[in-house]
């Protein structure tokens, strides 16, 4: 499989706050997770295309002294595509839009698309940077992708994955790297459960990420019973998505999912998934996948932009 580099591509996750960018490279016979870094997005989007690339700017400037090569595979935040469950027969979009179709039958499948200035200014922000864009994945597809390097998922086996972002959440389940279905499940993520406390925003992010759903204490009780109120809503779209889920693939469903995200990192919540999946639900890591730096951050924060930076190997198979 590795083959000509032992670098990956740069992966660019372009989040609806972040961008996340990732690259891997082969030591022996394993990977490691060389470079990594988190920097906010620019929210200005009434500027021009030339502006709104300032973000994917920063992201690979972060990164700069550690990376090796110039080649990204990008993918792009929900925020700026449109999923729909479509059948082959179905018409597609108009040149105004950049569009991807993949199967997951006979008969259907789905449809992402974008405008394509979405897709430009992407591609500008990572050329000004003074790198060169090979790819431009969709969010569900790059996360089908980073579930197949999943820590203790067998060749066949059918597995979810969960993405719970800063403005919402996405479920995507999988079979060898391919999404057999995939749906946003919420429009709310961490960014609407602060809100909901009575904190300051950076207060409230970090009591949740430090206390989660249903911790105890006198100080922050009052708040996680709130944040169990804001999280029931997303546990019940889950409900809802497991009973379509099972009519669409025929079966139970996974027995296994993987949380993606700064959702990931809120204690409790797993468990709390697990119990409403009727399945195991752990925060997403790769099968053996090593960090040269204690820096770097959680694998569930970087999963689509750590499976982007091995497309290098798959391309040269």
């Amino acid at each position: 499989m590795f083959l000509r580099s032992n670098a990956g591509w740069i992966g660019v996750d372009r989040g609806s706050t972040s961008v996340k960018a990732a690259q891997l490279r082969l030591v022996g016979d394993k990977l490691e997770l060389s470079a990594a870094a988190i920097t906010p997005r620019w929210t200005d989007e009434s500027d021009s295309i030339a502006n709104r690339c300032r973000s994917e700017c920063e992201a690979l400037r972060a990164l700069a002294p550690s990376l090796c090569g110039r080649r990204c595979a990008a993918v792009l935040s929900m925020r700026d595509c449109a999923l729909e469950s479509i059948s082959k027969d179905d018409p597609r979009p108009g040149p105004s839009e950049s569009y991807d179709f993949w199967d997951t039958d006979a008969e259907n499948g789905y449809l992402i698309k974008t405008s394509s200035d979405s897709v430009e200014s992407l591609c500008n922000g990572m050329g000004k940077a003074g790198f060169h864009c090979c790819v431009v994945d969709g969010a569900p597809t790059a996360l089908a992708r980073a579930l197949s390097m999943s820590h203790g998922v067998k060749k066949g086996e059918i597995v979810g994955g969960l993405d719970l972002g800063a403005n919402g959440a996405m479920l995507v389940v999988s079979q060898d790297g391919i999404a057999r279905y995939a749906r946003e499940v919420s429009e709310v993520g961490l960014n609407q459960y602060a809100e909901a406390l009575p904190l300051s925003r950076p207060e409230a992010e970090r009591q949740i990420l430090k206390h989660g759903v249903g911790a105890s204490g006198e100080s922050i009780g009052p708040y996680c019973s709130r944040l169990e109120r804001e999280v029931k809503p997303l546990l019940d779209e889950l409900k809802k998505s497991l009973l379509h889920l099972r009519g669409k693939l025929r079966s139970r469903g996974p027995s296994k999912y993987f949380l993606f995200g700064v959702g990931a990192l809120i204690p409790g919540i797993a468990d709390q998934i697990a119990e409403t999946l009727e399945a195991s639900v752990e925060p997403w890591t790769a099968a053996g996948l090593a960090s040269d730096s204690p820096e770097i951050p959680p694998q569930c924060l970087l999963g689509p932009a750590i499976a982007l930076s091995a497309l290098a190997w798959e391309a040269t198979t």
